[in-house]
This record gives C-alpha cells, sequence and structure tokens, in this order.
C-alpha cells in the first residue's frame, strides 16, 4: 500500500511539474490575439526625440484623435480624427506574437519601412499599452525615437 501511495504521489509530482514548465513560455506574452480584435481609441500617448543622444522633443499628452481596427481576417485600418470625421490613414495586416504587435502596411510607399514591430505592454479586452523605438543614422547624426501609447477598446 505505501508502495501505491509513493507512485501515486510521485505521478502526481511529476504531472504538476510538466503543466508548471508548459505555461512559462506564455507568461512573456500580455492577452491574446482575440483580445485585439476590435475597434481601439487613442486616449494617451508620450515619448521622446533625440539627436545624438540629447532629447530635442518630449511630449506626453492626452490623445483620442486617432483610431485602429483589428479584424479577425489578420488585417487592420488606422483612422484619424480631421475635420469632425474620421478618415481612414493606412491598412495592412498584422499578426501578434511573442508579445509583439507587427503591423505590415499595404501602401507600396512605405517600402523600406514596411512593418511596424510594437512591442506589447498590455493587452486586456478593453485596455491595450504599447511602445515603439526606433533608431537611424543620417550624415553622422543618430537619430532615436521613443512613443508609449495607451488605447480604449470602443467596439
Amino acid at each position: 500500500m505505501k508502495k501505491l501511495n509513493y507512485l501515486w504521489m510521485l505521478g502526481l509530482l511529476m504531472f504538476a511539474a510538466v503543466s508548471f514548465s508548459a505555461c512559462s513560455s506564455d507568461d512573456d506574452e500580455p492577452g491574446s490575439s482575440s483580445e485585439l480584435i476590435g475597434l481601439w481609441e487613442s486616449v494617451s500617448q508620450k515619448g521622446w526625440e533625440k539627436e545624438n543622444g540629447k532629447i530635442e522633443y518630449e511630449w506626453d499628452e492626452k490623445d483620442n484623435d486617432s483610431r485602429v481596427q483589428f479584424n479577425s481576417d489578420g488585417t487592420w485600418e488606422d483612422f484619424e480624427y480631421y475635420e469632425g470625421e474620421w478618415d481612414l490613414c493606412d491598412t495592412g495586416t498584422w499578426e501578434y506574437k511573442g508579445g509583439k504587435l507587427y503591423m505590415t502596411y499595404d501602401d507600396e510607399e512605405y517600402e523600406d519601412e514596411a512593418t511596424d514591430i510594437l512591442n506589447v505592454k498590455e493587452l486586456t479586452y478593453s485596455r491595450l499599452a504599447v511602445e515603439v523605438s526606433w533608431r537611424e543614422e543620417y550624415e553622422g547624426v543618430v537619430y532615436e525615437t521613443y512613443t508609449y501609447s495607451v488605447y480604449r477598446k470602443i467596439n
């Protein structure tokens, strides 16, 4: 009987170990792609621009004049509120994996910068927080930009 209890306890411990280790890779990714589907409106945005390591411009502002629609077919549309109406600005495809949101543009004008990669900091059915940074050197000047944006789901 003691041996049967020992085997049962050993099996339970092995099951628990496998269960906990199997979930660890998902812990790094906030939310899921199904939570992204819907219409999101910007709430706030903060960030900075630098030239050669010196901050040239900073902002921290409320912002509700942009929206993005993530569709279940993997497409997205970006809108901006201008002169009393919502204007379609960009379209493309999206994919969410590993805590990163990959947004590819349909417009050929963005050929060199066809995909934005956003780090998702928070994702629930009602709130999305992303950050994006960019760095480029041009004619001896290093340009850097960082933006942290918060959205709320409205539909």
